[in-house]
């Protein structure tokens, strides 16, 4: 049996450890670590690049773009923990096997039984990834919280700015407050992730910054189209940048506060 994956918060999350049955399991070496949530393993003589499943890390420098804010901390706290590291990998029976890039989607766990995906939120170097279904979804979004609330890694309230919708497309990459108003809301049921949008500033397609609820996560909002239409909203989170579109993807309603709250 594994030991509990997740030692530096003290959470017992037995469940996580044994959620869904992997279809799968290989062991290979870590030959390379691409970025935070991308590494290259040596398997069996054949050197695969594999996505770390369920999360997303910032984005380091690219030839056409630079570093987002934290990526080269995230790259390197995955490479002290994997580099030249014997790991285990295993798929989710709910997730592809492969990403259209030809990237292995699994999850990968070290020498010492951690599951690297969770260690990598948990610590604060990157958040959960939730376009597409998985087992660990659940218990990913609640070590997420956990780093927020404790302001782990880059949820450094001190690094965290107030910004309004309008300065969005200068911060990408970074984490940020956004306020305000929801100028128009959608949700596009029948698209591929059957996405929530909530435009603030102005209304789509002329809008600022789209704060998106993918559909795995859409029940925990209550109608979040209705709820948050008309209103003054803070959401924090990190600015991403969609076909030259500003955007926050969030995955818990703690991450939108209505500005100022409703009176009860």
């Amino acid at each position: 049996m594994r030991s509990n994956p997740f030692p530096t918060l003290g959470l017992v999350l037995a469940v996580f450890a044994t959620a869904g049955c992997p279809a799968s399991a290989e062991t290979g070496t870590v030959v390379g670590v691409v970025d935070g949530d991308t590494i290259k393993v040596s398997l069996e003589g054949r050197v695969r690049t594999v996505r770390l499943l369920g999360i997303d890390t910032p984005e380091p420098a690219r030839e056409d773009r630079v570093a987002e804010p934290w990526a080269d901390r995230a790259t390197a706290f995955t490479r002290t923990l994997v580099e030249g590291r014997t790991v285990e990998l295993e798929t989710d029976p709910k997730a592809d096997a492969e990403d259209k890039y030809g990237r292995a989607l699994r999850y990968v766990f070290l020498p010492d039984g951690r599951l690297l995906n969770a260690t990598i939120v948990a610590e604060g170097h990157g958040q959960v990834y939730t376009r597409f279904p998985c087992s660990r979804l659940a218990q990913l979004r609640q070590l997420e919280r956990a780093a927020r609330e404790s302001g782990r890694g880059m949820w450094n309230p001190e690094g965290i700015t107030r910004i309004a919708p309008e300065d969005a497309a200068s911060s990408i990459g970074a984490i940020v407050t956004v306020c305000g108003l929801v100028a128009s809301t959608r949700h596009a049921e029948r698209s591929a992730g059957s996405p929530t949008f909530l435009n603030l500033g102005r209304p789509h397609p002329d809008q600022p910054l789209a704060v998106v609820i993918w559909g795995t996560v859409r029940n925990e909002f209550e109608k979040p189209e209705a709820r948050y239409a008309d209103r003054r909203v803070c959401v924090t989170g990190r600015i991403r940048d969609y076909r030259g579109k500003p955007e926050i993807v969030v995955s818990d309603p703690s991450e939108i506060t209505i500005d100022p709250p409703p009176r009860r």
